[in-house]
């Protein structure tokens, strides 16, 4: 029988060193002013977060996005069509208020 696939996680702070910014995304329009990606339930897959991430060594910004079912959610960034993890989502970051790039 073959060995099952391995499941590999990777972090951010493995890529290098980076800051995250505050950049507010839309709500969508009613009374539970959800995040984008947010069920009714507060749920979601890909639930738009209001943070960007920028690496040190990159001038792009990525946008972070949280995975939250139950009571736990995981944050994330897209890179390179990979999902790369914050190991918690304010893991003793600074956020700053501007992103001028």
């Amino acid at each position: 029988m073959p060995d099952p696939p391995q499941i590999v996680i990777q972090y951010a702070h493995d890529i290098g060193e980076y800051k995250l910014y505050s950049r507010p995304v839309l709500r969508k329009f009613g009374p539970l002013l959800l995040m984008p990606g947010q069920n009714q339930s507060g749920y979601g897959d890909k639930i738009t977060m209001d943070y960007m991430l920028v690496f040190d060594h990159k001038p792009k910004a990525f946008r972070v996005y949280a995975t939250c079912w139950s009571n736990a959610a995981s944050h994330w960034i897209n890179w390179h069509g990979k999902r790369v993890h914050l190991r918690t989502h304010f893991q003793n970051e600074i956020i700053h208020d501007e992103y001028s790039k």
